[in-house]
């Protein structure tokens, strides 16, 4: 555990401040949902909780079945991080954050189309090149909150098809979505 030498007090309804710095290192919004643990030591543990984390194994299988349809790479991301991944490459996304333009496309709860052509691919995560020919990415969203996205990144001449790639990759947007209750 990392010690981050910051002390707080619980007030008389026995709330805690989480300081400013923390919130926003990690993400924590106003309204972010938190799991509580204790460990046997009893020490208190707090965990984002994400939504779309709980369908992780749902969503590799989805992952690997849209590539294997697609031939195209395939990312399902959590606010916080790649949760699974299938196609050419997909390793070197699992578990990373993704990147602040896919951020930017899950803010605004929508379904985006972009192109080698057009100069216009974004990258998934920080590092990523974004070495593909099309991507097809769709916000995953749940009781009106962008809770995460399904990226696909298609690699050959398939990209050329971005109306039935943005339809495969809503249709698995909506699939999780629904997966949530």
């Amino acid at each position: 555990m990392k010690i981050t030498g910051l002390t707080r007090r619980v007030d008389s309804l026995g709330r805690i401040v989480i300081p400013k710095e923390l919130r926003r290192m990690l993400h924590i919004k106003e309204g972010s949902p938190l799991e509580i643990y204790m460990d046997a030591d009893e020490t208190i543990v707090l965990k984002k909780y994400s939504q779309v984390l709980s369908l992780k194994n749902i969503s590799q299988a989805y992952a690997q079945s849209l590539s294997k349809a697609t031939g195209a790479t395939v990312c399902v991301t959590d606010r916080d991080e790649i949760i699974a991944a299938a196609g050419k490459n997909h390793k070197k996304y699992i578990g990373k954050a993704p990147s602040k333009e896919l951020e930017d496309i899950m803010d605004k709860r929508k379904s985006a189309l972009y192109s080698k052509k057009d100069n216009n691919l974004i990258p998934v995560v920080n590092d990523d090149k974004a070495d593909c020919e099309a991507q097809a990415i769709a916000a995953i969203v749940h009781d009106g909150d962008s809770v995460g996205a399904v990226v696909l990144c298609a690699c050959d001449e398939k990209g050329d098809k971005p109306d039935i790639v943005e339809k495969l990759v809503s249709a698995a947007a909506e699939f999780l979505a629904g997966q949530l209750g």
